[in-house]
């Protein structure tokens, strides 16, 4: 499914199919969208007049098209031989491309950024560019290597501390802290309920604090717990407007 957009009119590309260099007319139907996205996404469709375009008229050059999610894409029909094709503007022309006159516009799909996926409030309670989060497998499935290389690709990452002994949490926690330095806090690590070994529940609690852990995935709680509590609650202050910051969450 694809979706493309002409004037105030956003199309919903159902099927479409390839055969050989053509693609068959693919089924469109229409619905409505707010001026609003019209408008955002508007400066990135638009391209120069006397710009060339790039069709993507095979199997292979579709599939490669699909990748390009940060380029503006562009449904047009050939007024050679009727063929509707997919397109991307290109300023360069090359002999293997050919001037927008050879084509009538259908509709355009503005570029779709993975950074505008879910909800703005995660990235920005997590400090993280992209609302993806690489969970938190138990028993140090989720490695220390993993939550470094997350953090740094800018999502949000869980180090899977469930199941392992304290000290080896805190060996990994140093490490990672180690590695990401004190900037960098879109990373976490996991709080098992433990309810045969509440002890540990609570000296995994102690070592998040001590090393200030700021993010917490929680595990298997069937009701809220004195630890869990403990750890969210740290350091919560009321602020000038009268309001208690959230600076440790729990998810």
């Amino acid at each position: 499914m694809r979706q493309v957009r002409a004037t105030n009119v956003c199309y919903i590309v159902v099927a479409d199919s390839v055969r050989g260099s053509e693609i068959e007319p693919p089924t469109i139907h229409t619905r409505n969208i707010s001026d609003e996205m019209a408008i955002e996404h508007s400066r990135s469709a638009n391209s120069p007049a006397d710009a060339c375009m790039k069709l993507c008229g095979s199997e292979d050059e579709i599939l490669h098209a699909v990748a390009r999610v940060r380029d503006a894409v562009h449904l047009v029909r050939d007024t050679r031989n009727g063929a509707i094709v997919p397109a991307f503007d290109d300023p360069s022309p090359t002999a293997a491309m050919r001037p927008k006159s050879d084509f009538a516009l259908l509709g355009s799909l503005p570029p779709l950024y993975p950074e505008w996926l879910g909800d703005r409030g995660f990235t920005q309670i997590h400090g993280c560019r992209f609302p993806y989060v690489v969970g938190e497998m138990a028993r140090g499935i989720a490695t220390a290597d993993m939550v470094i290389a997350a953090a740094r690709a800018e999502l949000m990452t869980f180090f899977g501390s469930a199941g392992l002994r304290v000290a080896t949490i805190a060996e990994n926690i140093s490490r990672i802290q180690h590695a990401l330095g004190p900037a960098i806090h879109n990373w976490g690590a996991n709080l098992i309920h433990s309810p045969q070994q509440p002890a540990l529940e609570d000296a995994t609690v102690d070592l998040f604090l001590a090393h200030d852990v700021r993010r917490v995935s929680a595990s298997a709680y069937m009701a809220v717990t004195p630890p869990i509590v403990r750890f969210a609650a740290s350091g919560l202050s009321r602020d000038a407007a009268d309001t208690y910051p959230h600076i440790r969450p729990v998810g």
